[in-house]
This record gives C-alpha cells, structure tokens and sequence, in this order.
C-alpha cells in the first residue's frame, strides 16, 4: 500500500510542477509520459519506506520549519556577514570546526551541507560519514546550534525511525 501511495503522491506532485510550468498550458501529450518516466525515476531512486513515528502532521510541521528555518538564516546570514565585512572594523576570527550530524538520509545529509552554508557567516566544507565540516567567519557565532536546530528537523522529515516488533523487541524497517 505505501508504494501505491507513494505513486499517487508524487505523481500527482509532479503533475501539478508540469502543469505549473507550463502555465496551465497543458502540452499534455508531453507532460503525460514526462511525469510517468520522472515518477518511476523518482520511486526507484528513493523508495518508499513505511513511517510509523513521524505521521505526515509531523514531517509537515518539520518541511514548514525548514522552509522557514531557510528564509530566517538567508536573510540574518546576508545582513550578518555584510556588517562583519563591510564596517569600519574587519570583525572575523575565523575557524574550522566539525559539526555532528544525526540525520542519515543521504537527501537529508546534503540538504544539512547546502543550507549550513546559510547559517550566518558559515561554509560548508565538506559531509563526512561522522558530520559536517564547517569554516566559520568567527568562532563565537552560534554555528553548531543553529545547525542542530535543522538536522533535528531535517530528521524528522527525511528519517523514519526503525519500528519495533513486540514480541521480540528488534527492530524491522
């Protein structure tokens, strides 16, 4: 049932993009075999997986935080980084610094390593199986809270967590 759901979500999501895209146009001829090839594309390059813990209100609730998360630290990051480089006083010590990082999906991990780089006066190195290697503009800024803040959401919407089974106790996916 979660594939047959899956199918519908996201080719109906990819149906509402093509008809975005072209205006309500239509070109239906071209967007019919467009959204069936991208969603088998879609399915086979991230299946579906059965969430039990994060119901959809959840990963919701967390898609809207990162959406917000984004537009806070995009323009906080811009203002910040242009009073520490542009004032009368150059006001950076910079650093590298290694940031653990919970979430596993690899969507997740990436989107972790893109939208640090937001994080006021911060660049993402490089994603290690460990975490994320940052260099920070200064090293009293509050990189690895903020960054916690969206891997704790980029974790409940990108991460199902492993379902226990009663009568044995060990966990399935």
């Amino acid at each position: 049932m979660t594939t047959v759901r899956a199918t519908l979500l996201r080719g109906g999501a990819l149906a509402l993009l093509w008809w975005l895209l072209t205006q309500g146009d239509g070109l239906w001829y071209y967007g019919i075999p467009v959204v069936v090839a991208a969603t088998a594309v879609s399915l086979l390059v991230s299946r579906p997986t059965r969430r039990d813990r994060h119901p959809w209100p959840a990963r919701l609730r967390a898609g809207v935080g990162v959406v917000r998360w984004f537009l806070v630290h995009s323009v906080t990051g811009g203002l910040d980084v242009g009073r520490r480089v542009v004032g009368r006083r150059l006001d950076i010590d910079p650093v590298d610094d290694h940031v653990p990082v919970r979430v596993a999906s690899a969507v997740g991990r990436v989107l972790l390593a893109d939208l640090g780089s937001l994080t006021p006066g911060s660049l993402s190195v490089d994603l290690t199986p460990t975490g994320l290697d940052v260099h920070v503009l200064h090293r009293e800024m509050p990189v690895r809270e903020q960054l916690a803040e969206l891997d704790a959401l980029l974790v409940t919407l990108f991460d199902p967590p492993a379902r226990s089974d009663p009568p044995t106790g060990k966990a399935t996916p």
